[in-house]
């Protein structure tokens, strides 16, 4: 062997190496086995003929127990009462350990190597679980549980025995391969499956992403469609509009914020009826306070307006509204009341609605706008879909990355248990 073959751990001359598919494992250990399970079936079997006996010899001495009465009429009464029901507890106790211990009716010798192990654990628990019964017993009926305790010992003693022959087999270390030859496959199949899932998904996002690049090259097209184009123009003109109407809103708004303090104060003294006014002017009073615009609509010239106006600069001027600017504020009066309300307000915002149902009738006509918001519904479908999916696919990324590491690391360790079982170097190789 090189020098780099010893730091390095490289094959040793001579050794032999044999490569193994993964579907052939089972047949190579059945066959392994089978030659130990030969070589084990002497022993074996004359071990259980032992074991039968020494059953039979149990079951011989309970019985003979079972006729031994204790009478009542001599020594302590209290205790032999004692004694008679550890008895019959007794009897029942080690014939069912006796039944439970019989042997298997199979030459399988992985059944027998368990039953072996099994028996071999269970005789010394269920000895101390009648430990009190045995104490008792042996009061009166010395000889008899000394007798059965003997068997019971020797009974141990060959299942012991039975037990060893099976650990210092290849059969015991070569159940144990199988069972890990089973988890291996479970991890090559679980593999295959994740991969299988993987693959399904990438397809599906393969799809999804045709789906929306398509959805988004007619989108594109027909945005940049003379129709779109127009459309755009359309929309554009009503946003004008709105603008225009909102500086319409705001300058009246704008007068009538500067009266705000007293014809609040005159809506209030008309509520608490301390100055009367028609019912009609009464509601556009609140309303102008309210809502200033949907008052205007209704008092198209301002002529309810300017003589609420009127009344309430008489209240000011008599003191009956009290204000601190009430230059300023009867100022503020007497611009709104010279202003032209039906020509600056109603007129305009009359104007500006017309344009606006024209264009807004005239857009209903255009079905490409139903198009494109099918589009974009479609394509925002999609991108969440493609959402869902990436993701789907990142978390089974890292479930097959996880079980392929497993998958290895079980492989090698499985590589050298049966190099060592074996001998020579064992690899397993991927089926085809």
């Amino acid at each position: 062997m090189g020098i780099f073959d010893k730091i390095f751990g490289g094959k040793k001359q001579g050794q032999k190496t044999t490569n193994l598919e993964q579907n052939q494992l089972d047949e190579f250990i059945g066959e392994k086995t089978a030659i130990a399970a030969k070589e084990l079936e002497k022993p074996v079997f004359s071990k259980i003929s032992e074991i039968k006996y020494m059953l039979n010899e149990i079951n011989a001495q309970l019985r003979q127990l079972k006729e031994k009465e204790v009478p009542l009429s001599e020594g302590n009464v209290r205790l032999r009462q004692v004694v008679r029901t550890s008895q019959s507890r007794l009897i029942t106790h080690l014939g069912a350990l006796a039944k439970k211990l019989e042997p298997p009716k199979t030459a399988d010798m992985n059944a027998i190597m368990e039953y072996a192990n099994n028996s071999a654990q269970l005789i010394p628990m269920e000895v101390v679980a009648a430990r009190k019964s045995i104490v008792y017993t042996k009061t009166i009926l010395d000889t008899e549980i000394k007798e059965i305790g003997k068997l019971v010992t020797e009974l141990e003693t060959g299942f012991t025995a039975l037990a060893k022959m099976f650990k210092e087999s290849p059969l015991q270390k070569n159940a144990h391969l199988k069972q890990r030859i089973s988890t291996l496959q479970a991890y090559t199949e679980g593999t295959v499956l994740l991969k299988n899932s993987l693959l399904e998904k990438k397809h599906e996002l393969k799809r999804l992403l045709a789906q929306k690049n398509e959805a988004l090259e007619k989108l594109g097209e027909l945005k940049n469609s003379p129709e779109a184009t127009e459309l755009n123009s359309l929309e554009q003109k009503i946003t004008e509009l709105d603008k225009k109407k909102q500086a319409v809103k705001e300058k009246f708004g704008t007068m009538l914020g500067e009266i705000e303090k007293p014809l609040t104060r005159f809506l209030k003294l008309v509520s608490a009826k301390k100055y009367v006014l028609p019912e009609n002017e009464r509601e556009l009073l609140e309303q102008f306070v309210s809502d200033f615009f949907s008052a205007a609509k209704k008092d198209t010239k301002a002529q309810t307006l300017k003589k609420l106006l009127s009344e309430m600069q008489k209240l000011i001027e008599d003191g009956t509204i009290s204000l601190k600017d009430k230059e300023k504020q009867t100022a503020a009066i007497k611009k709104i009341m010279e202003f032209d309300f039906f020509s600056e307000v109603f007129w305009e915002l009359n104007a500006i609605e017309v344009r606006q149902n024209e264009i807004e009738s005239h857009l209903k006509t255009y079905s490409i706008t139903k198009k494109i918001s099918g589009l974009e519904y479609e394509t925002a479908v999609l991108s969440k879909e493609i959402t869902e999916k990436q993701a789907q696919a990142a978390t089974l990324s890292m479930k097959l990355l996880s079980q392929e590491n497993s998958l290895l690391s079980l492989k090698e360790t499985l590589e050298k248990e049966l190099s060592a079982q074996f001998g020579g170097q064992i690899t397993i190789q991927n089926s085809q």
